[in-house]
């Protein structure tokens, strides 16, 4: 069964009082996503409400408080030995993994039996345009190494996991940029959900959904982005996010602990790209990503693909609309006000070679 993008059109018609009562009319796509069947609703014209409008530049006030974080800050290079937790001894034989500038550290309040922190760079990084490829290389690496570390004390930690919660309005404590890294016992319920509809589709059409996925993006170029080596890059068609970019892994790896030294700088390097035009050509200072992967055994390759999402949220100022609200809370359905054909059009800019 072929890969189907299903949506709905609805328009809504009202008298606008700010437009001398004139009629006015919406449109409304609801779109379901093409493996899960998940729902969002996609509703443009939100976006031209003042307080959804995407700044060039932050608010003063916000770049001076976040210029004053970093003389407390635990990730500084001048308070990391001293204010950062180390790991126990029996737990991966290091007080904390170090590569190149990517530290990482026990989370001090953890909500996981193994739940780490990687610090990306030893400067106050608060600017996506600063996180640079090699920077990102470097995080994954370290990330991997305490994967690898703990599930060699722990066979049962099999599940990796790397986010990012990037800035206040995506739930950082801290604004100079880390990663929040587990390993557990068992996937979230997001990616047990992810697992097993890949896996009915593969039962189904003898073929890998994320491979189908990628061919048929890249073969119509509405939401394909580019390609860096082997990780495929494209805007959801029914995204979780406003501004929702994936990237899949073309090859076929689930895990993330299985990618090679060039692997995860491709997927680095990717990462980097998007990262700089959302912030350049989104007008995008804070957002969220997550990467999926497979757990660390061999069982999962043929119908799964290692894979990264990332999505925007509200810009940092001192009183801004939460895009959380009932709709994605309770109701699960969010309301989008990004078109993803938008999204790919403007951060394809930035991948100078769409197919390599």
């Amino acid at each position: 069964m072929e890969i189907k993008f299903e949506k709905i059109s609805r328009k809504v018609v009202f008298l606008n009082p700010s437009k001398d009562f004139s009629e006015e009319e919406h449109v409304i796509e609801y779109r379901a996503d093409p493996l899960t069947g998940r729902r969002c609703r996609i509703s443009v014209e939100r976006a031209t409400r003042a307080e959804m409008l995407a700044s060039k530049e932050l608010d003063e006030a916000v770049l001076e408080e976040i210029c004053r974080t970093k003389k407390t800050c635990y990730f500084c290079e001048h308070n990391l030995e001293s204010q950062t937790p180390k790991f126990h001894p029996k737990l991966i034989g290091t007080e904390r993994i170090r590569v190149g500038e990517a530290v990482v550290v026990p989370n001090l309040y953890p909500f996981g039996e193994y739940h780490g922190v990687c610090v990306v760079s030893k400067d106050h990084l608060t600017d996506l345009r600063w996180m640079g490829s090699e920077m990102l290389k470097q995080s994954f690496k370290a990330s991997i190494r305490f994967f690898r570390a703990v599930n060699e004390k722990d066979r049962e930690a099999i599940y990796p996991s790397v986010n990012c919660n990037f800035l206040h309005p995506a739930g950082a404590s801290i604004p100079h940029a880390h990663l929040q890294i587990f390993v557990e016992r068992k996937g979230t319920e997001t990616l047990d959900e992810l697992t097993d509809r890949s896996k009915e589709y593969f039962l189904r059409n003898e073929r890998c959904f994320w491979v189908d996925l990628v061919e048929k993006e890249e073969a119509s170029e509405e939401r394909h982005i580019g390609r860096s080596g082997s990780f495929s890059w494209l805007a959801s068609w029914s995204p979780l996010g406003n501004n929702e970019i994936l990237g899949v892994a073309r090859e076929p790896i689930s895990c993330i602990t299985d990618l090679e030294d060039t692997q995860i700088g491709d997927l680095a390097e990717g990462l980097s790209k998007v990262l700089k035009g959302l912030r350049e050509k989104r007008g995008v200072f804070s957002l969220n990503f997550s990467v999926y992967s497979s757990p660390m055994v061999k069982e999962n390759g043929e119908f799964f693909r290692l894979f990264i999402k990332i999505i925007s949220r509200p810009s940092p100022r001192s009183f801004y609309a939460s895009d959380q609200g009932f709709m994605e809370v309770l109701q699960r359905e969010p309301v989008i006000h990004t078109m993803p054909e938008d999204v790919a059009r403007d951060i394809r800019t930035y991948f100078a070679d769409r197919r390599g």
